[in-house]
């Protein structure tokens, strides 16, 4: 299955998938999701682990990716805390938020 999650086009998934594997907090939340729907999910060629409990799939952000995340939805427009925080949770998910 092909599916786009709307990356922004900054964010290199591949790297962002190859980090999802080594992630201890990604780990863990494969074993115990919690309320989200986790599903493997192909976007632009890269099969990320995302949350399809929504219209469309979040991918799991590791730990390490949320600054790059947040700088490259923040820096579209400068829109702020929560649209920005909105905007970051409609495309993606990372473990404590």
């Amino acid at each position: 299955m092909v599916a786009s999650a709307s990356p922004i086009p900054l964010i290199d998934l591949a790297r962002m998938a190859e980090e999802q594997l080594r992630d201890p907090k990604v780990a863990e939340l494969r074993k115990q999701p919690g309320a989200l729907k986790l599903k493997e999910v192909n976007l632009d060629g890269c099969i990320l682990l995302c949350d399809v409990s929504t219209s469309r799939p979040r991918p799991i952000v590791p730990p390490l990716w949320t600054k790059t995340i947040f700088e490259a939805i923040h820096n579209l427009s400068h829109p702020g805390h929560k649209p920005t925080t909105r905007a970051i949770s409609a495309r993606y998910v990372w473990p404590g938020t």
